[in-house]
């Protein structure tokens, strides 16, 4: 599909801040948020034998062009950062939604969201903010969560995510690990 700029606010030059004190090449020289886009890659039901959702997936162009993945780039942000690109993915993607709705394809979506977005932040009430500027349910919301970090073995977490659910949208495990701690987390946390 189409990708879709996510952000047309004026950033600063991001610098980014990498514990080992080296900065990969390609990291260098873009601004966040402006240089960050969503792309959105269809998502097909082998049962259904449809299109059923997009994923909307944040990507960055550096200086010289070329498009870095999540991969490349997500550990040279800080929380904040994080964040708001978990924020500016859901954006651009309900504005997708409403789009496509318009023209009668109906589809859900899901964007990847940082553990750590939870962490110390009541992120139902941005999630719901951002849902009710548009005409687009939670219900056909899935949030995906990447398991970096320590966050998701807290009750906290439960908590929180168990907010999300409550307004209707759905909670994934982004690309789920074959490691013991990814299937305790599917038995202990409020996940679809």
């Amino acid at each position: 599909m189409d990708h879709q700029p996510a952000s047309t606010s004026t950033g600063q030059q991001h610098k980014p801040s990498v514990s080992n004190g080296t900065i990969p090449g390609d990291c260098q020289g873009w601004r966040f948020p402006d240089d960050v886009t969503a792309y959105f890659q269809p998502v097909y039901s082998l049962t259904q034998r449809r299109f059923i959702a997009v994923e909307a997936l944040a990507r960055i162009q550096n200086a010289e062009g070329k498009i870095l993945s999540p991969k490349q780039f997500l550990h040279t942000l800080d929380l904040s950062e994080r964040r708001e690109l978990s924020r500016m993915m859901l954006v651009a993607g309900t504005h997708l939604l409403e789009k496509l709705d318009h023209l009668g394809i109906p589809l859900d979506l899901s964007f990847n969201v940082d553990a750590g977005f939870m962490e110390d932040h009541d992120c139902s009430a941005c999630f719901m903010g951002v849902i009710g500027s548009t005409h687009i349910k939670p219900e056909r919301i899935t949030l995906e969560l990447l398991e970096d970090g320590d966050f998701l073995d807290g009750s906290t977490a439960a908590q929180r995510l168990q907010s999300i659910r409550e307004t209707g949208a759905h909670i994934a495990l982004d690309d789920i690990g074959s490691a013991y701690s990814s299937l305790l987390r599917l038995k202990t946390l409020p996940i679809q």
